[in-house]
């Protein structure tokens, strides 16, 4: 029999207007694997639908570059301190062209632009601007970069991009070399200068308590953002947290569960593909490029990284979801 606590908050965040803290560490606390944990993945699953009308979306990512970062954050494949990457190596702008030029062919929703802090600021507008000619124009255009002031973010504007990707890292100013407060300013700059957020609740590891968790999730639901994500922490080959064990999918589906019930019907989920069928997420994510999660100089298409567009829509429409047609909705204040 499940566990009565679980029922009734579920049944709570199914009504769609999230869940308090507290609750939301309760949820936490139980195993993905239990029947509670299935009973969570359940409503996650069925509020997403609600939440999307069944359509899922695909969103891509082009990872621009893999310099050696001096921001450090320890779970990273670009950060200095764990040696992996060359002191600067950048896709050259024809190469991003043509990713964004197939990505648009290949029917994608939104597109984001992904670059370590070494990148240069005006390299990253020109290259954002030539990228918005080359897509269809009503296309969301995301920066996924360092932090930035409000009047970078009124360039960022001026350049095409309609919004940004921008994190509070799971231990900010312990295990990287940023300051919370400055991740939250940069977000505020971009509100204000009028781009839209997309965040994340990541990376997630096994030292971050259901309490710790939570509090971040509460965080995050405050910025107010377009769209938001969950994420658990992958063991980078290279990196400090190489031997952490990696989580499987259940682990992932459980997450985004817990994560659809505390944020409600308002915000977007992202995950990976396949758990986004089953869970609390309603659009995934195609890269190409870079990837901090990865050690190699182009991603592939392994487990959780590199996605392609048609594998992605596959996954989604294999069990009952429909794939918006044309842009993501929503991005433009």
């Amino acid at each position: 029999m499940l566990d009565k606590r679980a029922i009734e908050l579920v049944e709570k965040g199914m009504q769609g207007k999230g869940l308090e803290e507290e609750e939301i560490a309760e949820l936490l606390k139980f195993s993905p694997y239990s029947a509670e944990g299935a009973h969570i993945r359940w409503g996650g699953w069925m509020l997403a639908r609600q939440a999307s009308q069944g359509v899922a979306e695909v969103h891509a990512q082009i990872g621009m570059d893999a310099s050696s970062c001096y921001k450090n954050c320890e779970f990273c494949s670009f950060a200095a301190c764990n040696g992996l990457r060359p002191e600067k190596l950048e896709m050259p702008k024809d190469e991003v062209l043509d990713y964004a030029k197939a990505y648009d062919e290949a029917g994608i929703n939104l597109l984001c632009l992904m670059t370590t802090a070494s990148y240069d600021f005006e390299k990253f507008l020109d290259m954002g601007s030539s990228v918005k000619e080359v897509i269809n124009p009503e296309t969301p255009l995301l920066a996924n970069i360092d932090d930035f002031s409000y009047e970078q973010a009124i360039q960022l504007k001026e350049a095409g991009f309609d919004g940004i990707y921008h994190v509070v890292h799971m231990g900010e100013g312990e295990i990287t070399n940023i300051d919370p407060k400055v991740r939250i300013q940069t977000m505020k700059n971009a509100r204000e200068a009028g781009l839209t957020l997309s965040t994340c609740c990541e990376p997630i590891g096994a030292e971050h308590t259901p309490e710790i968790v939570a509090k971040r999730i509460k965080q995050l639901i405050a910025l107010e953002p377009t769209s938001a994500g969950i994420g658990l922490r992958v063991p980078v080959p290279g990196t400090r947290f190489m031997n952490d064990p990696r989580k499987g999918k259940i682990d992932w589906c459980f997450y985004s569960g817990v994560m659809r019930l505390a944020i409600g019907t308002k915000i977007a989920l992202c995950g990976n593909t396949y758990l986004a069928s089953d869970s609390g997420s309603n659009f995934g994510w195609a890269e190409v490029g870079t990837n901090p999660r990865d050690d190699a100089e182009r991603t592939g298409q392994r487990a959780g990284i590199g996605h392609g567009v048609a594998e992605s829509k596959y996954g989604f429409a294999s069990v009952g979801w429909k794939i918006l047609e044309g842009p993501s909705q929503g991005w433009r204040i």
